[in-house]
């Protein structure tokens, strides 16, 4: 009888390890997804004539990603103009 509780026991070991690692797996996804909501609305803002420390302060994100966000944003608004310039 002590073999199967020392089997058991170690099932029950092995499933609480699958456990945790499937939750740590989720809250990555779950803080991915959040990330890609801060920087859908950080675009806006940007669009909306937002600076970069508006953005870091509104969206909770670092200076790298806000100023990354303002560089493609420029890039996208110069190559607008560049479209129109050349009809």
């Amino acid at each position: 009888m002590s073999h199967s509780t020392i089997g058991v026991g170690q099932r029950l070991v092995d499933v609480e390890k699958r456990l945790y690692s499937t939750m740590e797996k989720q809250q990555r996804l779950e803080g991915r997804e959040s990330g890609g909501a801060a920087i859908s609305q950080a675009t806006k803002l940007m669009e909306m004539g937002a600076s970069v420390d508006d953005i870091m302060a509104s969206c909770n994100i670092g200076r790298p990603e806000a100023e990354l966000i303002a560089l493609l944003h420029r890039e996208v608004r110069s190559d607008a103009r560049k479209r129109v310039k050349s009809r």
